[in-house]
């Protein structure tokens, strides 16, 4: 599927044109939900203009010894997730606390537009321009989700997300998320417990839907037939994470 001509989920948000300093800043990936570098931690009253209410903080056990940023001492809600940059870690059984911690904030970002209305200051949607900002704006509820350059960890997450809320396959997903941020290109590890989170999806779905164990057995044959077929991950995403990849260890 192109995600420049087909709408891959209903909250899909237009393509950007992108530049290479884009990587320092954070861009909204689905309605609410923002992805970036660490770096986007260091303007707290931005963030808190902008609405973001929750961060999630994807760190190594030696990142977070060197620097975690006081948001909360600032009201913002923070989940701290350590993640290893490795092919051993395990962010599969991670995924139900980030997408439970994503749901929450979601949740208040909707009761805040019900009931306030999206953010209409003029100077806050002109800082919002900075922040690829596409959706209406809430007062709150907004997510920024922070690895160390917004690459690998923490888009691992918005991936798999993304591909639970909306019923989407990796290849979808993973294409219409670099229209959003460019740069995003898990390691192989992730990108390998991807391939395997979209089997479990498929049967959990098929399962509420009603399905048969023989369907639901069919549908994860059938994708654990596919191993070859494409995911997204295309060699000019391989050769731009070479290029990037002295941001992120």
């Amino acid at each position: 599927m192109d995600p420049h001509s087909a709408n891959p989920h209903p909250d899909q948000l237009p393509p950007l044109t992108w530049s290479y300093a884009m990587r320092q800043r954070a861009q909204e990936v689905i309605p609410g939900v923002f992805v970036g570098p660490y770096t986007m931690a260091r303007n707290i009253p931005t963030l808190i203009a902008l609405g973001i209410s929750h961060c999630v903080l994807v760190q190594s056990t030696f990142e977070a010894r060197l620097r975690t940023p006081q948001l909360a001492q600032h009201g913002i809600q923070v989940l701290h997730m350590t993640v290893e940059e490795s092919q051993t870690q395990n962010v599969i059984s991670l995924f139900p606390q980030f997408s439970q911690f994503v749901n929450q904030a979601l949740a208040i970002r909707q009761a805040a537009l019900d009931d306030q209305g999206p953010i209409d200051d003029p100077e806050v949607l002109a800082m919002a321009q900075g922040w690829n900002v596409h959706a209406p704006l809430a007062r709150q509820g907004n997510v920024l989700v922070m690895c160390l350059d917004g690459m690998s960890r923490g888009p691992t997450f918005v991936i798999a997300y993304i591909m639970a809320k909306y019923a989407l396959n990796l290849s979808t997903t993973m294409q219409y998320v670099q229209t959003r941020r460019y740069c995003v290109f898990p390691s192989d590890g992730f990108r390998y417990q991807l391939m395997e989170y979209e089997p479990i999806l498929m049967a959990q779905q098929a399962s509420i839907q009603g399905s048969t164990a023989p369907e639901k057995k069919r549908v994860v044959d059938s994708v654990a037939d596919s191993g070859n077929a494409s995911t997204g991950f295309s060699d000019r995403p391989t050769r731009r994470r070479r290029e990037d990849s002295d941001d992120e260890s």
